[in-house]
């Protein structure tokens, strides 16, 4: 993922920030169908948001896969009817 290798040229040059900075930093920085689901992990890893954030994007490449936050925006209002 080209836009991991890009971060980490940046988070090179950059000093004094936690890594806790660094990590919510990073997932900002993601399309927004990543973003949302790599974030609900809070991970406390710069190395472990990348592994993810890299899971995420292979699994939407697969045919046939659904963003969860799609599913989400789809099903919540016809839950909040029947109630």
């Amino acid at each position: 993922m080209e836009h991991i290798e890009e971060f980490q040229k940046l988070n090179i040059r950059v000093k004094n920030i936690l890594e806790e900075h660094r990590i919510d930093v990073f997932i900002e920085t993601l399309k927004d169908n990543i973003q949302h689901d790599v974030h609900l992990w809070e991970l406390d890893s710069l190395g472990n948001t990348f592994r993810l954030a890299r899971k995420m994007k292979a699994k939407l490449r697969q045919p046939g896969s659904i963003p969860l936050r799609t599913i989400k925006m789809e099903v919540l209002p016809l839950v909040s009817h029947n109630l």
